[in-house]
């Protein structure tokens, strides 16, 4: 599971590194523009994951009306690109993931809540990524770093640390 796809770079990989009969693999992005940045941004982004996640598969993805886009293989299993928001997917979402890589609103709280509602998916054992721990965006705050802290406070002791570096935390279930 991928929270924040954008162009679904790390998607492909886990699919070309991952993938086997029966893999699931599922992206959630809202595919918006980042603050600041130009308004047409997230369309980009999705086109490109669209092309990149199709060109992988060697076919077009079949679009629902919810705003999902599938592919299927009896060799890289199967991958769900979700078109909405994040939180609002972990929600509802009940199936369990072995590997989940967060990488989508940067801000603190968003950042924190991706990771809370993540590790109810996480199968024990599983491992949960979270990039960018440090990076500071527009001088700011590391927001991501903040969330890290926060995460670790409230789930003391249900983790162990795979490894931490300044621009990601992996935790093991």
């Amino acid at each position: 599971l991928e929270i924040g796809v954008a162009e679904a770079a790390s998607l492909t990989w886990a699919i070309g590194t991952f993938g086997r009969p029966r893999g699931l693999f599922v992206g959630v992005d809202p595919f918006l523009p980042s603050r600041g940045w130009k308004p047409d941004e997230g369309s980009e982004h999705l086109g490109m994951a669209l092309h990149n996640v199709s060109a992988f598969y060697g076919q077009n993805g079949k679009h629902n009306p919810a705003s999902t886009y599938l592919w299927f293989s009896d060799t890289k299993g199967k991958c769900e690109l979700h078109r909405e928001m994040s939180q609002s997917y972990l929600l509802h979402e009940s199936r369990e993931f072995d590997l989940i890589y967060v990488d989508g609103n940067h801000e603190a709280p968003h950042a924190m809540m991706d990771m809370l509602l993540s590790w109810r998916l996480l199968s024990v054992g599983g491992l949960l990524v979270v990039d960018d721990a440090e990076r500071r965006y527009r001088g700011g705050m590391p927001s991501v770093a903040v969330a890290l802290q926060a995460f670790e406070d409230t789930m003391h002791g249900y983790f162990d640390v795979l490894y931490k570096h300044p621009k990601q935390v992996a935790y093991i279930k």
